[in-house]
């Protein structure tokens, strides 16, 4: 919005006529701000570039004295404020442009902060314009008309995604004198993957080289948002270099999502050369274990040309799975350290029990006195230090008896496989079936040297709702490290297999044998072959032709492990039967402690039937006559008493 500093638009008019009627030349100024481009991007700190442009408009035009058409049109004294807060932020403020002649552009820098966070979108940036201008020169007499014209508007300022490198870090083992190697560290800070990536690091001081030029570079290749990427160069420290930060600068470049190629700005990298004496770490034995602690031995040779003294050697983990002397660093004194001598150093390194058997880096550095008597201190010297695995064990002689519906035991040995002992040891077991559970599933077992063994044996029981078949059981020997620490063993897998149920009831027929066209009792001898009392037993007989029963069911109120008793059955065989062996089924449930129910059965009993002897049909014939006649003889003799 534009505010005129002295005269209404009737003034203004009234001064067209005048300037028209005395030859005065009149006009103003009409500068216009804008923003090219305008792309930034999270993250980022960035000069943006405005535009400052003036399209004067000469409404009275002298014809004698051009010299007044340009005062008429030229802002002087020109300045803008730009303001802004939230995700893009102003940092450079109120700005002084000068004089803007009519058609002349001029373009300014303006610093902007993005946050870190800022969404991608559209911002405005306010700003105020200020400027002053001379709107009317008389020939006549030279009066002039001065104005002073202020004029806000918003920029309007675009949060795209877009790549950005940045050095995260930057280290170097080169030394005084020598060569080495510089790592470089790059991650992409920006919001879109920066493709065919490449860093060129640039040395800006003489006495550092990269392989004997003043640059070098390396390809990083594909960068997606937030990935980091290391790259090594051959750097050189001449010996008129002296053990400090040098500064040397990294140039990315990139092609963007667009596949535009994209240059960053020189991105600062500090390398610090070491000093010109040299540690050589020789060797290194270790007993560290997991899940315990042992000596590592580490042998460093002084391979400078000078003798140091005061000196001393520190050995430090970088990861909590290991530890030094109890803690993540330690340190041994060496005193005097001729030139050429190698001094060997022990130090107690523990495993945790989450440590993994493998070789891990710790870090030794060497602090001396010089011979000048400057204290110094080496760079860090990669040690490898290989952790042992922890205990080993392994299962023999496993067995188990197992049966549905009955007590069994799971039984086998132990032995440490290791090369020291497993202190207070305890054997568990644990079981991958719901339907098998232990009675205990902990023994204690003591100390278990190396090669030693210990038995264990765990009892359980197999309900009778489960089924039979194999099973899967796991062993795991709980026990203490050297440091007391309590340490699992991996898990021993064990399978067993659990057998039917056996029958807890024995039937077996006594008379078995009857004859044609006859009725019988059946007599089932009963036997409790099991290990515990039932009750309740309820048998049912199952007949077909030439058998037939009315009383097919018997029953016993209980049985004690090892009792007999009878069920009573009768069996009528059919007249039309032949002699042959028929098989009768008898089925029978009871009742076991815990209200569990018991069946056996099917089981098939074998009965004869026989034909009657020859004779033995007149000889019954004469035998029911015989009791006939008594019959009535002894009706008669009632009759007349009477």
């Amino acid at each position: 919005m534009r505010r005129p500093g002295l005269l209404v638009p009737s003034v203004v008019v009234l001064l067209l006529l005048a300037g028209l009627a005395a030859g005065t030349p009149v006009g103003s100024p009409d500068v216009e701000v804008t923003l090219p481009g305008g792309r930034v991007s999270p993250g980022e700190v960035t000069t943006i570039d405005v535009q400052l442009s003036n399209d004067a408009e000469l409404a009275v035009a002298s014809t004698t004295n051009p010299s007044l058409n340009e005062r008429v049109t030229t802002a002087s004294g020109v300045t803008l404020d730009v303001d802004g807060s939230g995700p893009v932020s102003v940092r450079t403020r109120e700005l002084a442009v000068g004089t803007l002649a009519d058609g002349a552009v001029r373009t300014v820098g303006i610093e902007v902060a993005v946050d870190e966070d800022a969404k991608p979108g559209r911002y405005s940036l306010p700003f105020e314009l200020a400027y002053s201008y001379t709107r009317s020169v008389s020939e006549a007499n030279g009066a002039v008309d001065e104005v002073s014209e202020t004029d806000d508007g918003e920029l309007s300022v675009r949060v795209v995604e877009e790549a950005r490198l940045a050095v995260v870090n930057a280290s170097t083992d080169v030394r005084v004198g020598g060569s080495g190697t510089a790592s470089v560290t790059v991650e992409n800070v920006g919001s879109e993957p920066a493709r065919d990536a490449r860093l060129t690091l640039r040395s800006t001081n003489a006495d550092l080289g990269f392989g004997g030029a003043e640059s070098a570079s390396r390809f990083v290749g594909r960068l997606a948002p937030g990935e980091r990427r290391t790259v090594s160069y051959a750097v050189t420290a001449g010996e008129t270099a002296r053990p400090g930060g040098y500064a040397a600068e990294a140039v990315g470049t990139f092609e963007d999502p667009l596949g535009r190629t994209v240059t960053t700005e020189p991105l600062p990298v500090e390398l610090r050369p070491g000093v010109g004496r040299r540690f050589v770490v020789l060797s290194s034995r270790s007993e560290a274990v997991v899940g315990g602690s042992g000596p590592v031995t580490v042998r460093v040779r002084n391979a400078g040309r000078e003798d140091l003294t005061d000196a001393s050697v520190s050995l430090r983990s970088s990861t909590p799975a290991l530890g030094v002397d109890g803690g993540p660093a330690a340190s041994r004194y060496v005193g005097a350290w001729p030139a050429g001598e190698v001094r060997s150093l022990t130090f107690d390194v523990g495993a945790n029990v989450t440590a993994a058997a493998r070789s891990y880096a710790l870090a030794a550095s060497v602090a001396y006195d010089t011979p000048e008597g400057v204290r110094s201190e080496s760079g860090p010297l990669t040690v490898a230090v290989p952790v042992r695995p922890e205990l080993e064990f392994a299962l023999e002689g496993v067995e188990s008896d197992l049966r549905v519906g009955r007590e069994g035991v799971l039984r086998g040995t132990v032995r440490n496989l290791g090369d020291r002992p497993a202190r207070d040891a305890t054997i568990v077991v644990e079981s991958a079936s719901p339907t098998v559970r232990f009675d205990e599933s902990v023994r204690p077992v003591g100390d278990l040297e190396p090669g030693a063994n210990a038995t264990f044996a765990f009892d359980t029981r197999v309900p009778r709702s489960a089924d039979p078949g194999p099973r899967a059981f796991t062993v795991r020997v709980r026990y203490e490290d050297d440091d007391g620490t309590p340490v699992e063993s991996d898990g021993l897998d064990v399978r067993g297999t659990v057998g039917p149920e056996a029958d807890l009831l024995e039937l077996g027929p006594v008379n078995a044998t009857f004859r044609v066209d006859s009725d019988n009792r059946l007599i089932v001898p009963v036997t409790n072959t099991g290990e515990e009392p039932l009750g309740d037993l309820d048998a049912r007989l199952e007949v077909g032709p030439p058998f037939t029963s009315e009383a097919p069911s018997s029953f016993v109120d209980a049985l004690e492990p090892g009792e007999t008793a009878r069920f009573a059955f009768e069996l009528t065989v059919s007249e039309d039967a032949v002699e042959s062996t028929h098989a009768v089924t008898v089925n029978v449930t009871a009742e076991a402690a815990g209200d569990e129910s018991v069946t056996t059965g099917p089981t098939l009993l074998p009965v004869s039937v026989a034909e009657e002897p020859p004779g033995t049909g007149q000889v019954g014939t004469l035998a029911a006559g015989v009791v006939l006649v008594v019959v009535v003889l002894g009706a008669g003799y009632w009759w007349l008493r009477r």
